[in-house]
């Protein structure tokens, strides 16, 4: 998924994919710590509830803890990701659903620690212009987060406006996508950043 979405010109995190603690290793060394460590299993959508996820790994110590723990996992991971540990000002969630009779809808919501709070998603049917999606993230209650807060830089309205563009125009254009996620779309800088991204398709069963 985050391969179609860089192919598209938006931004992802960068990421190195592993099979062995060796290169895991020499990839976070090259990276630079803190990183992420994410272990990929097929068909596994939900990696944090999983422990396939673990964050913040200062060192290669806590990397080769992690890894070992993740091996030891009932659902063994086959490869592995590492990713820098990205700090931003804020999470969202991006994505679009398609709707059986009315097509795909574009979302968009507050995430991470917002999102338990305030449950705040917003939809608008695809295609959409600038125009609706301004209008779209005007409708968050939590807007204001958006527009710069506690000193962080608001965020870039037209790449975030793109993003929802991009994805629309992706379910417009695959009929087979059911479902695409970006979740979270970090704020960094102001910019959106995919940190994890899932396309669900249509399974032939029920097409």
């Amino acid at each position: 998924a985050k391969k179609w979405l860089k192919a598209m010109n938006l931004k992802v995190v960068k990421e190195v994919a592993v099979k062995s603690l060796e290169e895991a290793l020499r990839a976070a060394k090259k990276m630079g710590y803190p990183i992420v460590l994410k272990g990929i299993v097929e068909g596994q959508v939900h990696k944090t509830e999983s422990g396939l996820v673990k964050l913040d790994l200062q060192n290669a110590d806590q990397l080769k803890s992690a890894y070992r723990k993740m091996l030891r996992l009932k659902m063994k991971p086959k490869s592995f990701l590492i990713q820098p540990m990205l700090k931003g000002d804020l999470e969202l969630i991006a994505g679009i659903v398609r709707d059986p009779q009315f097509g795909p809808a574009a979302m968009l919501g507050l995430g991470g620690v917002w999102a338990e709070v305030y449950k705040d998603v917003v939809f608008r049917m695809a295609p959409l212009n600038k125009e609706e999606i301004f209008e779209m993230i005007s409708d968050l209650k939590g807007q204001v987060l958006l527009k710069g807060y506690r000193g962080s830089k608001p965020v870039n309205m037209e790449s975030l406006a793109d993003w929802l563009i991009k994805l629309g125009w992706l379910a417009l254009r695959f009929e087979k996508i059911q479902e695409i996620d970006v979740n979270p779309l970090m704020i960094v800088n102001g910019e959106p950043v995919a940190v994890d991204a899932t396309i669900i398709l249509k399974s032939d069963f029920h097409s």
